[in-house]
C-alpha cells in the first residue's frame, strides 16, 4: 500500500487575478492527524475543495488515496469523509435516522449498517438519545454527530475544516477526545483544518502553514517547534502592560523581541540573559508583575512568526488572496 495519503505539485487555485492557493506542493502520509494552519482566508478551504475534485485547479496536480482528483475525483469522494462548514445533518430525523440515511448512501449492508450505526452512536455517547430529533440537541452534540456521518463508511482519509468553530471549550475538549480515539482505533487519516494552533499542537503529528494561498512551512510539529525559537522565551503575567512598558524592553539590549498579549508580555531573550534585571524593569515603570514562566516553543510562536515575515506582503485589512 502507498504510504502517502496525499500528494500535491505547484497545486494552484485562481478566481481571475487572485490567488486561492498559490504553488502548494505537500505529502501527507498514511494514519497521521496533519493539520492545516491558516488565519480566515488563507485558502484552508479552498484546498480541501481541490483535494475532493469539488472545483478543478488551475495548474498543478495533487493525487489523493493514489487517484488523481483531476480523473478520478468520483473515486477519491467514496474513500474519504467530510465535515466542511455545514454539519450534513438532517434536523427532523433521529441521530440513528441521520446515521442510516448516509450509510445507505455509502451502500452498507443491512446488517452491517445496523451494526455501524450502534458502534458510531456508542463511541460518541450518545446511543441513549438515538432516538431524539437532531433539532433539539446542543451544537456540540451535533458537531459529535456529524463527524460519525462523516466516518460512517470507514474512510480511509476524513476531512475536517474548521470542526471546533463555535463550540465552547468543554464541547470542544469533547470533540477532540472523541476525534483521536478513532483515528486510533481505525487508522483513519485526518485533513484537519483550524486557526486554533493549541488544537493542533494537541492532536498533530504534521501540520502545514500557509498564508495567502503560499505554504510557508510544513513537518512533524516538534521539528517545527524547534524552528520557532531559538532563543530563550519568558512570559511576564501581571497588570500594567502597555505598549509603553512593552517599547521600553525592546530597548533594552539582552531583549531580542517583545509581544504584550492582554495581561501577558511574552519576551525573546538573547544567549545568556537573565530574567531579574527585566523584572525590576518592568516594575520601575509602574507594572505589576504576578507571575514568570519559561516557556518553550510552540507551534504559535512558528505562526507568529512566519506572519510577521509576511505581513509586508498582505496589507492589514486586505484580503488574504494574491495575485498570481
Amino acid at each position: 500500500m502507498n504510504t502517502i495519503a496525499i500528494t500535491t505539485a505547484h497545486l494552484t487555485r485562481r478566481f481571475g487575478n487572485a490567488c486561492a492557493v498559490d504553488d502548494l506542493t505537500l505529502d501527507i502520509p498514511r494514519g497521521i492527524v496533519f493539520g492545516f494552519l491558516g488565519p480566515n482566508g488563507s485558502g484552508k478551504t479552498t484546498t480541501i475543495r481541490l483535494l475532493l475534485g469539488l472545483i478543478e485547479p488551475s495548474a498543478g496536480a495533487a493525487v489523493v488515496l493514489g487517484h488523481d482528483v483531476r480523473t478520478a475525483a468520483r473515486e477519491v469522494r467514496s474513500r474519504t469523509g467530510v465535515l466542511l462548514e455545514h454539519t450534513g445533518l438532517y434536523e427532523r430525523l433521529s441521530a440513528e435516522a441521520n446515521l442510516d440515511y448516509y450509510a445507505r448512501i455509502a451502500q452498507l449492508s443491512e446488517d452491517d449498517r445496523r451494526a455501524r450505526v450502534r458502534e458510531m452512536l456508542t463511541q460518541i455517547g450518545l446511543w441513549d438519545r438515538r432516538a431524539q430529533p437532531v433539532r433539539d440537541w446542543s451544537r456540540g452534540m451535533k458537531q459529535r454527530l456529524a463527524v460519525a456521518r462523516a466516518l460512517i463508511h470507514r474512510p480511509e482519509l476524513v476531512f475536517l475544516d474548521e470542526p471546533t468553530a463555535g463550540l465552547d471549550p468543554l464541547a470542544a475538549a469533547d470533540f477532540r477526545d472523541d476525534l483521536v480515539e478513532m483515528v486510533r482505533r481505525d487508522g483513519t487519516t485526518v485533513f484537519l483544518t483550524t486557526h486554533n494552533l493549541t488544537e493542533a499542537e494537541r492532536l498533530c503529528q504534521q501540520v502545514g502553514v500557509i498564508r495567502a494561498g503560499r505554504l510557508l512551512a510544513a513537518g512533524r510539529t516538534d521539528e517545527l517547534r524547534q524552528r520557532a525559537r531559538s532563543q530563550p522565551l519568558v512570559s511576564f503575567v501581571g497588570r500594567g502592560f502597555d505598549e509603553r512598558v512593552a517599547a521600553m524592553l525592546r530597548a533594552r539590549p539582552e531583549v531580542q523581541g517583545v509581544r504584550r498579549l492582554d495581561s501577558t508580555l511574552h519576551v525573546e531573550l538573547r544567549a545568556g540573559a537573565e530574567t531579574s534585571p527585566l523584572v525590576a524593569a518592568i516594575v520601575n515603570a509602574g507594572a505589576e508583575v504576578e507571575e514568570v514562566r519559561k516557556a518553550r516553543a510552540t507551534l504559535e510562536d512558528l505562526f507568529l512568526d512566519l506572519v510577521d515575515d509576511t505581513n509586508a506582503a498582505v496589507p492589514h485589512g486586505a484580503r488574504e488572496m494574491t495575485t498570481c
